[in-house]
């Protein structure tokens, strides 16, 4: 049986020992709690405050010996502080290694009562550890998409990818092990195969593993309907935030989930002795960019006002450290070369926040907005936002901001080699089918929606003149946002004989394609539909894609069979010039019937095409499949930038 601790206090006279007293040290019971109500303890020392922090740094980098011979804990009691901190592998110093964030978390370490708590409080105002200021650590993605894969870039090479960005994060924990990851939505959807075969539940896994806090809902969360969001967000460690989303209790419940819903306003968490709130808004775009009728009952309404009432309630609550995590974006810059769009707007009108993070346009961003530090992230893991927030305890408040944007090269850090072997073992599931050669590209072919091309795209003539060819159609056209990524793609295959850009493979051009691209490149499973219309709707067609110029927009069509002139400096929704078939024939805006090729989404009025929500077409096979045998029967393909679309001055 455990002998509790003693301490000698021996009289000593003229040298000799002439009395020694023995004085038991108090100690607490294995799972006695200090807080007395749950907040303070009984000296009434508050979450929160200055001396709480002080606290709690003491029991964060106090060593063994200081523990007990200095602070006087009791053995048990500095050995299961000492084992928390250590994290699961038990070695402190390591990316898992935990600390104190709050006085509930050091109330729930065995052997940590009321006594050791005393003893800890009283070394801490006697060493005057009490916090002048603290920093608080954040690393925020967005719009990641499930990109379980590294992607390739022409200045860093291959970027990102679940097993590179999982060793990131171990560096920024080994630095601050309560660093708060989050992500600003889209954190799924669009994705491709080694999730989206899955049903994205790898890019939830692979968010579990890496330790992610929290996501607000994108657009793309909702891409398969409430179902499917719902059983992803039950999957998920984290909460799903969205503060301006109404109706969730009766669209989508999750009954394993705080508040029994998928989606919260706003979710708390502790950092090094302070509350810190973060609210999540969605973008009110979401409607029109999902199909019809799969948002069911919900809606999403103003950002502004969501978010002054949520950071309202979680002030309630203590937090005094705020975050707006929102899916509001940067859509460009202005004249003056500052940024401009939706996530611009907030970040003045939601008084209140430390820092605002965006996403959606899938654009970097660090900038001062109204006083306030908004940053932005491009998409798939490429890089993350490095946050620093101070907050000064005489203040009361955070006193600064900074923030930089961090690349992930592969190269560049130790890839999670745990994260890399379950990695591989969705591969080989997938290789079967998705290793297929379909044919070559003479070269790599970029242009998804976020490609160098303004207007026309190789990319989407590729897959424009796919949809014509299988359909026998007239005409095609596709959405531009619809294209997601380049050729060959981020797809992994197994076999590396296939010639591809990436490190492993034999080498290119020309560069083998699979079937594997063709699904990174056309994810959403949309099918193929074939229909009439009018010389008046595909005016309507192509003045809706130009008519946001010059802001760039994801619906700008891309075409096949036709051309079409315009010009940005008429008014919007009279832009366009003229429009011909291939062989120079005009078509007037007018009843001309002709057949056309498109994607079921926009037939159904998705993306602003509401011009052609009146049901008239008949479903084919899905996009994808078309691409392939597409390829399979041309064997090469090298599109170029013909002209199909051009600006007039």
């Amino acid at each position: 049986m455990h002998k509790p601790f003693v301490a000698w206090a021996c009289l000593v006279l003229g040298g000799a020992g002439v009395g020694c007293l023995l004085e038991p040290e108090r100690a607490d019971g294995m799972d006695e709690p200090f807080l007395v109500d749950g907040k303070a303890d009984g000296s009434g020392v508050e979450e929160g405050t200055a001396t709480a922090c002080g606290v709690l740094r003491l029991a964060d980098t106090a060593d063994l010996v200081r523990l007990r011979a200095t602070v006087g804990l009791d053995r048990r009691a500095a050995e299961a502080l000492l084992a928390y901190r250590a994290g699961p592998d038990g070695v402190e110093g390591t990316s898992d290694d935990e600390r104190f964030d709050s006085l509930a978390e050091l109330d729930a370490v065995r052997w940590i009562g009321p006594h050791s708590f005393a003893r800890l409080l009283g070394h801490a105002v006697e060493a005057e550890l009490a916090c002048t200021e603290v920093s608080l650590s954040i690393a925020a993605f967005s719009d990641w998409h499930g990109q379980l894969e590294p992607v390739a870039t022409a200045s860093r090479g291959e970027v990102g990818g679940a097993a590179a960005l999982s060793g990131y994060l171990s560096a920024e924990r080994a630095t601050d092990p309560s660093v708060l990851v989050l992500s600003a939505g889209d954190l799924f959807g669009a994705s491709p195969p080694l999730s989206a075969e899955f049903g994205d539940r790898p890019a939830i896994d692979a968010a579990n593993r890496m330790g992610f806090a929290a996501n607000a809902l994108g657009n793309h969360e909702f891409d398969r309907g409430l179902e499917h969001l719902a059983g992803l967000a039950q999957r998920a460690e984290f909460p799903f935030l969205a503060a301006n989303l109404e109706g969730v209790a009766g669209n989508l419940a999750c009954p394993a989930r705080p508040g029994r819903v998928c989606a919260l306003p706003y979710a708390t968490f502790w950092l090094h002795g302070l509350k810190v709130a973060v609210v999540g808004i969605a973008t009110p775009d979401t409607a029109g960019l999902v199909r019809p009728g799969t948002l069911g009952t919900l809606a999403i309404t103003d950002p502004v006002a969501a978010a002054r009432s949520a950071r309202e309630a979680a002030a309630a609550e203590g937090a005094c450290v705020f975050v707006a995590l929102t899916h509001l974006e940067v859509c460009s810059e202005d004249e003056a070369g500052e940024p401009v769009g939706p996530l611009v707007d907030f970040a003045r009108a939601a008084t209140g926040f430390d820092v605002v993070v965006g996403g959606h346009s899938h654009r970097d961003c660090v900038r001062r907005v109204g006083g306030r530090l908004v940053v932005q992230t491009r998409d798939a893991g490429v890089d993350f936002a490095r946050l620093e927030l101070r907050y000064d305890f005489s203040a009361r408040r955070v006193v600064s901001t900074r923030a930089e944007l961090v690349p992930t090269p592969v190269s560049g850090v130790g890839p999670d080699a745990a994260m890399e072997a379950w990695l591989e073992s969705l591969r080989l599931e997938l290789a079967a089918v998705f290793d297929e050669r379909l044919g070559t590209a003479e070269e790599e072919l970029g242009g998804g929606p976020e490609g160098p091309g303004r207007f026309e795209l190789p990319i989407g003539n590729l897959v424009a003149d796919a949809l014509r060819w299988r359909t026998g159609a007239q005409l095609a056209f596709t959405n531009r946002g619809g294209i997601r990524g380049v050729l060959p793609s981020s797809y992994a295959p197994v076999d590396r004989t296939l010639r591809r850009p990436g490190a492993g493979y034999a080498a290119g051009p020309p560069y083998d394609l699979v079937l594997g691209d063709v699904r990174t490149l056309l994810p959403f499973g949309n099918a193929v539909v074939t229909r009439t219309v009018t010389g008046a709707q595909l005016w309507a067609i192509c003045e809706h894609s130009v008519e946001t110029l010059p802001a760039p927009n994801s619906w700008f069509a891309q075409i096949s069979g036709f051309r079409f002139t315009f010009s940005a400096a008429r008014p919007a929704g009279n832009r366009v010039v003229s429009v011909t078939l291939d062989d120079g024939t005009p078509v007037a805006a007018d009843d001309t019937r002709l057949t056309l090729a498109t994607c079921d989404f926009v037939d159904q009025g998705g993306d602003g095409y509401a011009m052609l929500a009146d049901g008239d077409s008949v479903p084919g096979e899905t996009m994808d499949a078309a691409l392939a045998a597409y390829l399979r029967a041309r064997g090469s393909v090298a599109p170029r930038v013909e002209g199909r679309i051009l600006e007039l001055p």
